[in-house]
């Protein structure tokens, strides 16, 4: 660890006070080694359209464009972007990179996760009573932790403001979720350079987080996209493949991040 971890408020509510918040973010810059290892590549499409969402169902993200209720489960079928791979190629050797660089811990406290995990829930609830398809996008928050895509979009938007505040090159800089041991909603994300012996774009990060989470915030509320785009989320090169992306779940972070520099 290069410094000591410094904690961050997280006001949700426009009424709390920064002395009586009990939900925060942690920042730890620290010194470490990244892996990747590619082993292929796969051609998928998306496809929007009727299908069952009970993960223990095996119709699950299965097609069934013509049913009101699943046929295995009964439960009533859903509208939903679903994933088919066309083709797949491996690599006969996979390719892998290596190499040691400066990284940001990224991690919120139990009352901040139980914080999102009520939104996403009422949120939910909200689109299941209201009868009509789920917009596509939304359909994450049944298939990810809240957590997972609140962190994991949280990253996507600080990467976006980076260029505009610290002059920081999209190239520089990659962001990564890994699941801690334990508790199932709890995920950790990194901000790591993307060249051995670091290059600045995360120490930018450590020290400018509360003024990128406000142009962040900027770059999200702008977009005329509905729940996240090329233009304000989606990331070229992301680690996690774009899934677990949610545009107003980010905007949960950064709002309550802002806020505390208002």
């Amino acid at each position: 660890m290069l410094t000591d971890p410094v904690k961050l408020p997280l006001l949700f509510s426009q009424v709390s006070d920064v002395d009586d918040c009990q939900e925060y973010l942690t920042l730890e810059l620290s010194f470490g080694e990244v892996k990747h290892i590619t082993s292929g590549y796969s051609l998928m499409t998306q496809i929007y359209e009727q299908t069952c969402l009970n993960k223990r169902c095996l119709n699950y993200k299965e097609l069934l464009p013509k049913e009101r209720r699943c046929p295995l489960c009964s439960k009533l079928t859903r509208k939903a972007v679903i994933v088919k791979t066309l083709s797949e190629e491996k690599f006969e050797q996979p390719f892998r990179t290596r190499f040691s660089a400066p990284m940001v811990k990224v991690a919120i406290n139990s009352s901040a996760r139980e914080y999102l995990q009520h939104n996403a829930l009422e949120t939910r609830t909200n689109l299941t009573r209201s009868g009509e398809p789920i917009p596509p996008g939304y359909q994450q928050l049944w298939e990810y932790s809240s957590t997972l895509i609140a962190i994991h979009s949280f990253g996507h938007q600080i990467m976006r403001a980076l260029q505009l505040v610290a002059r920081v090159d999209p190239k520089q800089v990659n962001f990564t979720v890994v699941k801690e041991l334990g508790e199932n909603n709890n995920y950790t994300g990194y901000f790591y350079d993307t060249s051995d012996g670091g290059n600045g774009a995360a120490e930018a990060v450590f020290k400018h987080l509360p003024k990128l989470a406000s142009a962040a915030r900027a770059i999200a509320r702008d977009c005329n996209c509905n729940t996240g785009c090329a233009k304000c989320l989606i990331q070229h090169g992301c680690p996690d493949g774009n899934t677990a992306l949610l545009k107003q779940m980010g905007l949960l972070l950064l709002d309550a991040i802002a806020s505390t520099g208002a």
